[in-house]
């Protein structure tokens, strides 16, 4: 009868055991993805500190994530198709001093929208140096200029049209 009362404590002590090292592996699995890891600290940290340190920079990372979501959108950028949101278009212009460098984003028009681009920058006395289109959902447009004769060119209101050209709308 003893043999039988034994069995079942010495599994019990087992099972035990086996859940304390399982929570000891998972515990250090959490602490290594916390930022202030060390593995071989001197100092004692209790379970409980290092789950509140653990909760604490999951709440970080939360915040964090929010921080991202708002900057992205304030710079125009997406999920999903241009048919699902309504996007913004993004024209810069860089003046070189002798150059200009231009950069576009357009959500629609494609290679029209491009080859407009390049008619405008002629158009303003603009000798076209290098140019990339890259088209998909959204055309990403660079182009590199020279200014070939300085008859009152301004790089505000080469900007402008070519905003209008992104938009759809040209000016003649």
């Amino acid at each position: 009868m003893e043999i039988d009362k034994a069995a079942p404590k010495l599994e019990r002590k087992i099972v035990e055991k086996n859940r304390r090292d399982h929570m000891k592996l998972l515990l250090s699995n959490l602490d290594s993805l916390l930022p202030n890891y060390s593995p071989n600290t001197k100092e004692a940290v209790t379970m409980p500190e290092r789950l509140d340190e653990a909760v604490k920079y999951i709440k970080e990372l939360q915040m964090r994530v929010e921080r991202m979501k708002e900057n992205r959108e304030g710079l125009g950028c997406y999920e999903g198709t241009s048919q699902q949101k309504n996007l913004k278009m993004g024209v810069e212009v860089q003046d070189m001093g002798s150059g200009l460098s231009v950069f576009l984003l357009s959500f629609s028009g494609g290679f029209s929208a491009y080859s407009k681009v390049l008619r405008v920058l002629e158009e303003e006395g603009l000798e076209i140096l290098a140019a990339n289109f890259v088209s998909g959902e959204v055309a990403f447009i660079i182009v590199h200029c020279l200014v070939a004769e300085n008859n009152g060119f301004e790089a505000d209101e080469v900007m402008e049209r070519l905003k209008k050209v992104v938009q759809g709308y040209t000016r003649n």
